[in-house]
């Protein structure tokens, strides 16, 4: 479905050109062709041909950092590139300003730059400037400025890291040499081959396979527009936008896959910094027994993400950790304060409360949304949450100021008061959401993200701990966090313990109503199959008996064979599924003209056919309550192509006796942007329904119509009459109620299912494809209806909205 955006945005003080570029890229987001197609452009793109952000391979493809942020913008946008190397990166910048070049990546914006350039909303990825040693470096410790006096450190020529790199020397006192490179290759090659003590630039590409021995102005790099294109720029905000909407974890994975040598490299600690890893023994870190994801005990073992993030800690650092289970976060800071542990596990950061507790917060080793758990069709006038978290709370204008908060010393009691029905709701992190709400299945709760509210978790030192402690678990934590918390996480969800009851959970009430049908329908079918073989046994038995008694003992044994065959059937049909047995059924009461009414295999023909039919019907709506599918949207001219499905109807119509008659005269030559695959389920659907059960001699009469409906959308109406067709009023009763949950939020359009009366394995065919139906015309964007006329027979319905090309 086509939908709208709305995005905030602000005066821009650069110049009427960045406004028009805003002003264009809400446009953009809010037009149907920003979401659907796009006109395809060819964007050329510089790149330095030294650099590793974006650089050939030995095949030719163009690869690396933001080649990848450029295929990701180009699935809203429909760009092409073209890649047009430099060598000099003065020149490329020169080269966009005129016009020459369309993007250029990496980019620091600076005031000057904006007078010339455009630059997007968005931020491609941001940087730090470095002092960057050779590789295997001994001689330079980490931020000792005395050592690096008087060395000789290359730059590169009129860049923005250049300048920040000479700012920053006169501010420490630096006293260097210094050496000027064209570009970012040369400027490594002179490190590699001892040509420079140092270099100075971003430290981003390959530079991180480098130790880095000082860090400072920390600055966003841009993809830098040439001036005048002001659509690339609406397009990339839009395109980015998107992207943020749909893939939040798009630049998470970017980071992991564009550079895995990050954290190896960066790490590097002062003189003071690696004594105090040499001469500390293990540190003692509390953990909560209950507080999955984040750490569990299991087994007598502390498990969960927490733990191996220490481990990861250790290998990057050198020191070396003890776990101390508490049960409580007042039992955690205890331990800290009485001298049995050194650090708390988990804390909240909230700068009041980490401040009241004596506590020293790290970096936070997590930050997401904070989110809600709340209890489903329950108004939340009471909310449990973790100490730490009332505070932003109170300030956030989208949660209710009214609240009552209970306040539980661990997530376990919180959570658990929320199951008990002791508050309404819980506010807690996204990991521990996820946790409860998704891997556990609880589907009695909702969860909510309060959008601007975050809820960050970090380690707690004693505010009288060693600062060197602190420094070293903040530049760790920055570093490994970002490529290492997502997978920890995920690992603990995937190796969460689950109970029986959790695995029933998990299946949904169509899914648990299919398994109990399908087994049901396997003891029937088996049953009749046993009752025919045993029959054909006495019958060929007694024909043996009448002709030669020679071939008593191999008839016997013929029987035997069949029998056995017929056993080894049932288990692998209970060891795999229904489907190839069933066709093997099938198979073989067509070789013994199943398909003639005198036929003993003809009973036993006809049902199979129907339990395959149920069984297909059961699997499609498995199919789409499952795993919803995208929708392709596309231009149609929509009288031709529903012309086209009735053309099929017509021949089936024809070899039946049946009468079909159309009229489409309410549609015109309108060519609407809608999903093919699902209007032909839709429409095909109905009609085989009612054809199936039109008797030769009926009519069937469809009709069509489009109209318009609301806010520029236009609606199509279809009509299907069957005159010839009647439905009791118990299945309509089935049918309504069916549609009744559809429109619940209290209940599943399956509910009816598991409380109704099944009646004929007719109707329940028929109750399959309602809700197949209502799945797809929901997930389209429509509705639709089924009325009972008497002697008129049986009416069904459909409105369907799109946009008009």
């Amino acid at each position: 479905m086509l939908q709208a955006f709305r995005l905030k945005t602000r005066r821009n003080k650069a110049g009427w050109h960045r406004l028009m570029a805003v002003c264009l890229a809400l446009l953009f987001m809010l037009s149907p062709a920003g979401y659907v197609h796009a006109e395809r452009k060819n964007v050329r793109v510089g790149y330095s041909s030294s650099g590793s952000m974006l650089y050939r391979n030995d095949e030719g493809d163009y690869r690396g950092y933001d080649v990848i942020y450029l295929y990701e913008i180009a699935k809203y946008t429909n760009w092409d590139f073209t890649f047009v190397p430099y060598d000099k990166w003065n020149e490329a910048v020169r080269d966009l300003e005129l016009g020459k070049l369309d993007l250029l990546p990496t980019v620091l914006k600076t005031p000057a730059r904006e007078k010339t350039l455009l630059f997007p909303l968005h931020p491609m990825a941001s940087t730090n400037v470095a002092l960057v040693a050779p590789k295997n470096d001994t001689k330079y410790t980490y931020g000792d400025i005395s050592g690096f006096q008087n060395a000789v450190i290359g730059v590169r020529e009129n860049t923005v890291d250049t300048s920040a790199f000479i700012k920053w020397a006169a501010s420490r006192g630096l006293n260097y040499q210094m050496k000027v490179y064209p570009d970012r290759g040369p400027l490594i090659q002179a490190l590699d081959q001892g040509e420079v003590d140092l270099i100075a630039t971003s430290y981003s590409g390959s530079v991180q396979q480098y130790p880095v021995v000082a860090e400072f102005s920390p600055q966003p790099m841009y993809f830098a527009v040439a001036p005048g294109r002001t659509d690339l720029v609406a397009e990339m905000d839009a395109a980015v936008n998107q992207s943020m909407l749909y893939d939040p974890s798009f630049n998470d994975r970017l980071m992991t896959l564009a550079n895995p040598y990050r954290s190896a490299n960066r790490l590097r600690f002062s003189q003071e910094e690696q004594e105090y890893i040499d001469q500390t023994p293990a540190l003692r870190v509390t953990m909560m027994r209950d507080g999955a994801p984040f750490s569990y005990e299991e087994d007598g073992v502390m498990k969960g993400a927490l733990p191996q993030l220490l481990q990861n800690i250790s290998q990057s650092t050198g020191l070396s950790f003890s776990i101390v289970p508490v049960d409580t976060l007042e039992e955690a800071v205890d331990a800290v304060r009485t001298g049995r542990a050194d650090i708390v596990g988990r804390i909240a950061v909230d700068p009041y409360y980490v401040r009241e507790l004596g506590l020293r917060a790290t970096t936070p080793y997590y930050q997401e949304k904070t989110m809600q758990i709340a209890r489903i069709g329950r108004e939340i006038q009471k909310a449990g949450i973790m100490p730490g978290a009332r505070e932003q709370l109170l300030q956030n204008d989208t949660v209710p100021q009214d609240l009552d908060y209970e306040i539980y010393e661990s997530i376990s009691e919180c959570l658990n008061a929320l199951e008990k029905g002791d508050v309404d709701a819980v506010f807690c992190d996204m990991a521990t959401a996820t946790y409860f709400g998704n891997v556990l299945h609880r589907r009695e709760f909702q969860l909510n993200i309060i959008d601007s509210s975050t809820y960050g978790l970090a380690f707690g030192l004693d505010r009288d701990a060693d600062p060197r402690l602190g420094r070293i678990l903040d530049r760790t934590l920055q570093e490994i966090v970002p490529l290492k918390m997502p997978q920890l996480l995920q690992n603990t969800y995937e190796h969460a313990p689950i109970s029986a009851a959790n695995i029933f959970d998990r299946l949904s009430a169509l899914q648990l109503t299919g398994i109990f049908l399908l087994l049901l329908l396997a003891l029937l079918f088996f049953g009749y199959a046993s009752f025919n073989l045993w029959r054909k046994r006495g019958m060929e038995f007694r024909v043996a008996e009448v002709e030669q008694s020679r071939r008593q003992a191999s008839m016997q044994l013929d029987i035997e064979r069949h029998a056995n065959k017929a056993r080894k059937g049932f288990y692998q049909y209970l060891d795999s599924s229904l489907a190839q047995p069933l066709k093997q059924i099938m198979k073989k009461s067509l070789d013994h003209d199943g398909l003639s009414p005198d036929s003993e295999y003809h009973e036993f023909y006809q049902l199979a056919s129907r339990i395959q039919e149920f069984m297909l019907d059961v699997r499609m709506l498995n199919q789409i309550e499952g795993s919803k599918p995208s929708l392709n949207w596309e231009t149609l001219a929509c009288r031709e192509f529903i012309e086209g499905l009735c053309h099929t109807v017509s021949e089936a119509a024809e070899r039946k006796g049946v009468t079909f008659a159309t009229d489409f005269s309410g549609i015109g030559d309108e060519m609407i942007i809608g999903e093919r695959r699902s209007i032909s389920i839709i429409i095909m659907r109905v009609l085989s329904y009612l054809m199936n059960y039109t008797p030769s001699g009926g009519t069937l009469l469809f009709s069509g119509s489009i109209s318009q409906a609301y806010a520029g959308r236009s609606v199509l109406m279809l009509n299907v009459q069957a005159p010839s067709v009647q439905i009791s009023d118990e299945l309509l009763r089935h049918v309504h109620q069916i549609l009744e949950s559809a429109q619940s939020e209290d209940a599943s359009i399956y509910d009816s299912f598991s409380d109704g009366d099944w009646g004929s394995l007719e109707e329940r065919k028929m109750l399959l494809r309602v809700a197949i139906l209502q799945n797809v015309i929901s997930e389209l964007g429509g509705d639709w209806s089924i009325q009972q006329l008497g002697s008129r027979g049986t009416l069904i319905g459909i409105e369907l909205y799109f946009d008009l090309a």
